[in-house]
């Protein structure tokens, strides 16, 4: 599953992949979607996929840990 939130004030239906932001940083009910996940059984990979040219300027090791941090806060808070 790829996993990001959506940037505020981003419309989810007229969004494009450049406003995609890090995990919890955006209005999506992360937590709420990690349950159904949970529901379902998925027991697989969720990815993080940015396509934002101002991480992509950045150096990628501490986005990578950023992306992953979050991502772990997010799944945590959601079956907590």
């Amino acid at each position: 599953v790829q996993f990001h939130d959506i940037e505020k004030g981003i419309d989810l239906m007229k969004s494009k992949d450049d406003v995609r932001v890090m995990p919890g940083d955006g209005y999506l009910p992360l937590g709420d979607i990690v349950r159904k996940l949970v529901e379902l059984k998925y027991h697989s990979y969720l990815s993080v996929e940015l396509f934002r040219p101002s991480y992509w300027a950045m150096d990628p090791e501490p986005v990578a840990q950023e992306a992953y941090d979050k991502l772990v806060k997010v799944v945590t808070e959601a079956l907590a």
